[in-house]
């Protein structure tokens, strides 16, 4: 049940360049504060990032979108440094807001997506399926042997 709250201006505009990077509403992005320090205060001993990524698949969840991940991507992701996993987790986002964010790929890799970005200005590519309400990450790396790799 929803209802009316009156809400400070200020913080209002602090929440407006954060819901526009998350790709949520104004309202949401409250509403995520509000969900996310009531989970901090039950749980003062949990670390912040997994009461976070707990969050964020029950957001997922609510939308429908499911994200799986293949040992292969697991791997490499677990390879990164905290604050690489934080641009990746923002990549991963993406392409789970816009699925065709990626370029399809032709031939033996027919099917496949990958998307292009950066990690301390080094391109970085993630392979993945995409298929109606669920996306499959395959593979992360570099350019050098990416596509051979992806192959097997």
């Amino acid at each position: 049940m929803a209802i009316a709250l009156k809400l400070s201006d200020e913080l209002v505009e602090i929440a407006k360049p954060h819901a526009a990077a998350k790709h949520r509403s104004v309202p949401k992005q409250i509403e995520h504060w509000a969900r996310f320090g009531k989970a901090v205060e039950e749980n003062p001993d949990m670390p912040v990032e997994f009461i976070q990524d707990t969050l964020l698949a029950v957001e997922e969840a609510k939308a429908g979108q499911l994200i799986r991940v293949t040992p292969t991507f697991d791997r490499a992701a677990k390879k990164l440094h905290t604050r690489d996993k934080k641009v990746l987790d923002d990549a991963v986002r993406e392409i789970a807001a816009k699925p065709d964010i990626g370029v399809v790929k032709k031939g033996d890799l027919a099917g496949v997506y990958v998307h292009k970005f950066k990690i301390n200005k080094q391109e970085v590519l993630l392979s993945y399926q995409y298929m109606q309400s669920e996306v499959v990450l395959l593979s992360l790396g570099s350019h050098e042997n990416f596509y051979r790799n992806l192959k097997r």
